[in-house]
């Protein structure tokens, strides 16, 4: 996603693209959504996602690794990730990792 907030619909295309040709061979189905974005923009990646054929997100909190990392904006509530989860599963994946740890 753009800083300005606005997605470019193609460069997010040719991302999804590039990690279905990345999962597919290995035999994965799954990819991470950190949660720096809004409740929003994470449902819209979700949305992106499904329509591209990926059947297992995972939705965790980011952590910087170390310091002088990109610091933490939001800290969710794991009600929250189940609310994402919830909203996953109407979208119709097969699995939804959801949860502050989830990697």
């Amino acid at each position: 996603m753009s800083t300005t907030g606005d997605a470019d619909p193609t460069e997010t295309s040719d991302r999804i693209d590039a990690l279905r040709a990345i999962q597919k061979p290995r035999g994965l189905d799954h990819t991470h959504v950190n949660l720096s974005e809004s409740d929003e923009e994470v449902l819209d990646v979700l949305r992106d996602l499904r329509r591209h054929g990926v059947d297992m997100p995972t939705v965790g909190q980011y952590l910087p690794p170390r310091a002088g990392n990109l610091p933490v904006e939001r800290y969710v509530a794991p009600a929250q990730f189940d609310a994402l989860a919830r909203h996953a599963q109407a979208m119709g994946f097969a699995h939804t990792a959801c949860g502050p740890l989830a990697r």
